[in-house]
């Protein structure tokens, strides 16, 4: 790349892969507090980041959550691989174009946000071709980067799910996959009003092709457009995360941990999660700073959750197709409501 200079990378490099709500960013900023790490939060996120739209627009996997293959070399997913080697502190701006690049990246993120969510949805799913507005933010955006000189680069994605074995070969880093219980997902989304509507919920920010293809070689029907939005977003949490670890259990280095499990003893928890990564230990003091306040709701109760009996009982008979317990021991029935 001619306006990139390789320098010496990190000496750590985490990703930290997960759901939306299943306790990534509590994970990841944990992880960061160390001496001389960085946070990079969800640099493929396509509302928050122009560059990820921009990576995005030219892959030929439609919706939100790109498939790629660990070993998989494709020309449209060179701004993608950009995206994370930048994200990871792998390469640097010269410095002659270091101004340059931060000034397209903010008049890039201003006319970002100045447009509509909804048209980056739309154009990303397929349902409309991209218009002068996504052209100029593509052509304005840089991609994210860490804090010069950082050690430890931390980077959390709620997207990468599909390609989590990809990235973390483009960037030479660690995995952490975090897990949580899907009455506690399924029910912030409600709460967040992320199920969507019928006709255009949560499950179409998935390519319709991927969805096809996975139903066929695992044999688990995907719901049909009659099934409520509910249902259909608990097949896609159970969808993304089957393929998930599915990479993860080829992988012994990675490491799966329970949302739950962190949550019962944040200390202990990210004592052992900082060993297993290879990163020095949190202090006790500082977990109990990041932690204080945060508490996840019981998943064995629904009115806590905010959930119905009725809603309980179709995120599990949705989930329990997927038989996510059969792949680590981190992972077990209880937990995953299954």
């Amino acid at each position: 790349m001619l306006f990139e200079a390789q320098r010496a990378a990190p000496s750590h490099r985490i990703l930290v892969f997960g759901a939306a709500r299943s306790g990534t960013t509590w994970v990841a900023a944990a992880l960061a507090k160390q001496s001389g790490a960085a946070l990079v939060k969800e640099p493929d996120n396509q509302y928050m980041h122009p560059y990820a739209l921009r990576a995005k627009s030219q892959l030929a996997t439609r919706g939100f959550f790109p498939r790629l293959a660990p070993d998989e070399d494709r020309e449209d997913a060179d701004d993608y691989a950009r995206l994370w080697t930048a994200a990871l502190g792998m390469t640097h701006p010269n410095p002659a174009v270091a101004s340059a690049e931060e000034f397209r990246r903010i008049a890039a993120r201003a006319l970002q946000k100045a447009g509509s969510i909804a048209t980056i949805r739309r154009v990303l799913t397929g349902r409309e071709p991209p218009n002068a507005w996504i052209g100029v933010i593509n052509a304005l955006a840089a991609p994210s980067r860490p804090t010069p000189g950082a050690r430890t680069v931390i980077a959390k994605s709620v997207y990468g799910l599909l390609a989590a074995g990809w990235i973390a070969a483009q960037c030479r880093a660690r995995v952490c996959v975090v897990l949580r219980d899907p009455r506690g997902v399924i029910a912030s989304w409600k709460r967040l009003g992320w199920l969507g509507r019928p006709g255009f919920d949560a499950l179409d920010n998935v390519d319709e092709e991927l969805r096809a293809e996975f139903s066929r070689r695992r044999g688990i029907p995907e719901p049909g457009r009659d099934a409520s939005p509910l249902e259909r977003a608990a097949w896609m949490w159970g969808f993304l995360n089957r393929e998930l670890l599915e990479e993860a259990s080829d992988r012994p280095d990675w490491k799966v941990v329970r949302l739950e499990a962190i949550a019962a003893d944040p200390a202990e928890g990210f004592r052992g999660l900082s060993r297993d990564l290879g990163l020095p230990f949190v202090e006790r003091a500082r977990i109990d700073r990041i932690s204080r306040g945060y508490r996840i709701a019981d998943p064995a109760s629904p009115s806590e959750q905010g959930l119905t009996a009725d809603e309980v009982e179709a995120i599990a008979r949705t989930t329990e197709q997927f038989d996510l317990a059969r792949f680590t021991p981190a992972v077990d029935a209880a937990v995953l409501g299954v």
